[in-house]
């Protein structure tokens, strides 16, 4: 029951996620600004939704080993559908921007106890935590991207029923996680988790510094590079806005496929080799997408390009293949570390934290230049390549490191 529950609540939230960030998009561009900004809105929406979860992490993390995960759970999901309702019955009053970050910030203490309690799953499953946390990964992107194409269309059909469309989507996601009951959980009090924070944070990145670097950066650039290649598809008339607003489902089926390869016995057994091949190869996709869509010189006729979306489409589903292994691969060792150092809560809080940085910076910051008009949205690709070479590092160390341990 647990499990199904998880997932279920998973699902409803992350699907959630994807929905509102496209809906408000929409919403944004024809509100506020034109459709013909929607390359820097995406990034900029990215980056404010992550901006809260970034700024809660000294909360989350002794929330999260103070309280049973379901109930932090259950609050994060259902009041973000109450904060959405409030907006739909208000017309958003004061700005959208401001309920795009609170969207953000109480999914933050979602996703921080959903993080935590993939080992305590693993536990009550008997199966391990890298195929568990790849599992909830799989689950996590599909949903997240599945509401992406959902969240374009009804703005520009519906947007009425698309409001209260999310609001049930989000409350169903809070009543899933109520059933979420771990008898192994262990507790500790609320004041304690606050004075152990700082000491196991350091202790944390003192440790595992290369992975809490590499795994959340490499997300931070994900993240960006969905975005940047649906904006990019969108103005070279690769489809319509809903059919380009797809894209990021090729990723998903990508990323499905890696998660599913990174579980194979030989790549768990050199990980941190794999994971510093993938991040190479991730980063020379990356540099490279632009180009080669460019070369096939798509025209202005949205029906004339349909064979380059396909193609656009593949190397998405590449890049997605590649990003899925390498991530679970990283993501993994890291929170099967914390559970055996009964750090989960805190560890996954971190983890959590660092990600929602990573995406507020890349997005925010590529979002921001693009807007300046400091950087096109060609060199946006280049940045991100070269913000995935960096992640690449740290992978290389810990690889070294643990190497040197074994021998």
């Amino acid at each position: 029951m647990n499990f199904y529950s998880l997932i279920t609540s998973v699902f409803l939230v992350s699907f959630g996620l994807g929905y509102i960030k496209f809906f408000g998009v929409g919403y944004i561009a024809h509100h506020l600004y034109t459709p013909q900004d929607k390359s820097w809105i995406l990034l900029l929406v990215q980056s404010l939704l992550t901006l809260g979860p970034t700024l809660i992490y000294f909360l989350a993390g002794p929330i999260s080993s103070a309280f049973p995960k379901r109930k932090i759970m259950f609050l994060g999901a259902g009041l973000t559908a109450v904060v959405l309702y409030f907006g739909h019955l208000t017309s958003f009053v004061g700005t959208i921007w401001v309920y795009v970050f609170l969207t953000g910030t109480l999914c933050g203490f979602y996703n921080s106890s959903k993080m935590s309690a993939i080992p305590l799953q693993a536990v009550d499953l008997e199966k391990s935590t890298t195929a568990v946390n790849g599992l909830m990964t799989i689950i996590f992107t599909v949903a997240m991207l599945m509401g992406v194409p959902l969240g374009t269309w009804l703005y520009e059909n519906h947007p009425l029923a698309g409001l209260y469309i999310i609001v049930g989507i989000f409350s169903l996601g809070a009543f899933s996680a109520l059933k979420c009951s771990y008898p192994q959980e262990e507790l500790m009090p609320l004041s304690q988790a606050f004075q152990d924070l700082i000491r196991n944070t350091t202790d944390l990145l003192k440790v595992f510094w290369p992975l809490l670097l590499s795994g959340p950066l490499l997300w931070g650039v994900a993240a960006a590079v969905s975005l940047s290649i649906t904006a990019f598809a969108e103005a070279r008339f690769l489809g319509s806005a809903t059919l380009c607003s797809l894209m990021s489902l090729w990723a998903a089926v990508g990323i499905i496929a890696g998660n599913v390869l990174s579980a194979v016995p030989a790549l768990q057994k050199n990980r941190f080799r794999v994971s510093f091949g993938g991040s190479v190869v991730l980063l020379l996709l990356i540099y490279f997408y632009p180009t080669i869509v460019l070369a096939m010189e798509p025209g202005t006729v949205v029906d004339d390009n349909f064979k380059i979306y396909c193609v656009a489409a593949s190397l998405f589903v590449l890049i997605g293949l590649i990003f899925g292994v390498t991530t679970n691969l990283v993501d993994s060792a890291y929170l099967e570390a914390v559970a055996l150092a009964k750090l989960e809560g805190h560890g996954a809080a971190l983890q959590s934290g660092l990600v929602s940085l990573f995406s507020f910076v890349v997005s925010g910051g590529v979002g921001y230049l693009t807007f300046k008009q400091l950087m096109s949205p060609i060199d946006q690709f280049t940045m991100l390549a070269v913000l995935s070479a960096m992640a690449s590092v740290p992978i290389f160390l810990y690889s070294r490191r643990q190497n040197a341990l074994h021998h």
